[in-house]
Parts: structure tokens; C-alpha cells; sequence
């Protein structure tokens, strides 16, 4: 099951990076949107130009890249949810999910197998979200694992 949310948080990566257009003047990327947290202890933080979201079939989802090879990240969640905090379980079938790629995403994918994520503003009219996250993830064939802390977002989708 691991490997079923993986390849649809990929796949969903990868639409959302597609979708990305690094020549966007538009006043909906600024400096207000962010993407940050800590890998094992070291900052990342996305380029403010290759932040994306969309909503599609009552999933929302994120993605934050430091550069187009860069680390990234994939934070999903079901479209409905209100302000609150929710665990991360490795579930395919849970409400939320999260995936790390360390290269990218062509890169080894991490997801999520416990942890938090905290929804501390959602405007679904202006379709804008805040929160916090927090969780270990891991590589399912290595089941190397890293830790992702202090993890904090401000994102607007489409």
C-alpha cells in the first residue's frame, strides 16, 4: 500500500512542478508564501518562485522545491479538513500525507510513517492555507529514514 500513495504523491509531484512557471509575475507568488523546515537538522526552505498547489478530486496538494534539481517536498491533504492538527500514520488511506525527495523528483521518494500536521488558517475562497509540520519519513526499498522538524508553511493553490 506504502508504494500506492508514493507513486500518486510522485505523480501529483510531478504535475504540481510541471505547473510551476518560474516566469510567474503573477501577486500571487510572493514572499507572504513559504515552505520551510529542517532534514535531519538542516534548513530547507523553497524557492518562492517553485512553491505550487492544487486542489483536484477533494485533495489538496503542495509542493516546495529549492531549485528545478533541488530537494522538494509533497504535503497532501484531503480538501474538507478544518483548522486542526493530524497525524501522520504512513496510511494510504489517511487524510493526510506527506512525501520527501532528497534529489528532487526523480530522486529516492520519503514518506511519511508518523508525525503532525497542524492547519492553523485555511480560506477556501481565497484558497490559501497555513500550518506546521513535522514527521519521520522513509525510503521503502532502504527504509532509510530522516527527520523533518520545525516544519512551517503559507501557501495559496489553484
Amino acid at each position: 500500500m506504502k508504494t500506492v500513495k508514493f507513486l500518486f504523491l510522485a505523480i501529483a509531484a510531478t504535475f504540481a512542478f510541471a505547473a510551476c512557471n518560474k516566469d510567474d509575475d503573477s501577486s500571487d507568488k510572493n514572499d507572504e508564501f513559504y515552505l520551510r523546515a529542517k532534514v535531519d537538522g538542516d534548513d530547507y526552505e523553497s524557492a518562492t518562485s517553485l512553491l505550487t498547489g492544487y486542489a483536484a478530486f477533494g485533495q489538496v496538494v503542495m509542493g516546495g522545491f529549492e531549485s528545478a534539481a533541488g530537494r522538494s517536498f509533497t504535503l497532501n491533504f484531503e480538501e474538507n479538513l478544518a483548522v486542526g492538527t493530524y497525524a501522520y500514520n504512513g496510511s494510504v488511506s489517511n487524510n493526510v500525507a506527506a512525501v520527501y525527495y532528497p534529489g528532487g523528483v526523480g530522486s529516492p521518494s520519503y514518506g511519511d510513517i508518523s508525525g503532525s500536521f497542524t492547519i492553523l488558517e485555511y480560506d477556501t475562497v481565497a484558497n490559501t492555507i497555513k500550518g506546521e509540520f513535522e514527521f519521520i519519513a522513509e525510503e521503502p526499498v532502504s527504509l532509510e529514514t530522516v527527520s523533518i522538524t520545525d516544519g512551517e508553511f503559507s501557501m495559496k493553490y489553484q
